[in-house]
């Protein structure tokens, strides 16, 4: 598997466009709202029924698809499509079901350049506090600079969290392919 990853990167250091698309492709992707195309196009995560969730989200797989992350970034990013709205996951749980390390997971996720519509803010840490968010990771149980946005877009998707920081409910663990 390191091979085609290492192969994408000698690429883009030698400046090769194959490996980007064009700024014209860019531009069509960014005003894509065409909720009728199948997820099969875009995804191999997306099989069978398309949720609503699913059919919001089709721009944003394409995107995914044709942006310049690397293939794992984009693996990253299309596998946290599918957590619902209001509900959660980790970055524990994403790297198991990304064959990952959780470091790995999250430091994919703080690049992710189609935030919040594509949910990174739906991972937390694996003891239910807020891990990163933006790049930022608070150290020695302070709070990261960020913290407050992704409380907010929690909170206000219906999660909830207790007295102590920490989040309340079952964790999703329903990720396909």
């Amino acid at each position: 598997m390191e091979a085609p990853i290492a192969n994408e990167k000698r690429k883009r250091a030698a400046g090769d466009d194959a490996a980007r698309p064009t700024k014209a492709i860019k531009t069509e992707l960014a005003s894509l709202h065409d909720p009728e195309v199948e997820m099969a196009d875009t995804s191999p995560y997306f099989k069978g029924a398309i949720t609503e969730q699913e059919t919001h989200l089709t721009p944003y797989l394409r995107k995914i698809s044709l942006c310049d992350k690397t293939p794992f970034q984009k693996r990253v990013l299309t596998a946290l499509c599918q957590v619902p709205c209001g509900q959660y996951t980790t970055y524990g749980i994403m790297s198991k079901h990304l064959s990952s390390s959780p470091r790995a997971v999250g430091n994919a996720l703080k690049n992710n350049p189609f935030a919040p519509q594509v949910p990174c803010h739906r991972v937390l840490a694996s003891d239910g506090g807020l891990g990163g968010f933006m790049g930022s990771w608070g150290k020695g149980g302070e709070k990261g600079k960020n913290d407050d946005k992704k409380l907010k877009l929690l909170r206000e998707e219906g999660v909830r969290f207790g007295e102590k920081g920490k989040v309340v409910g079952k964790v999703w663990n329903d990720f396909k392919g």
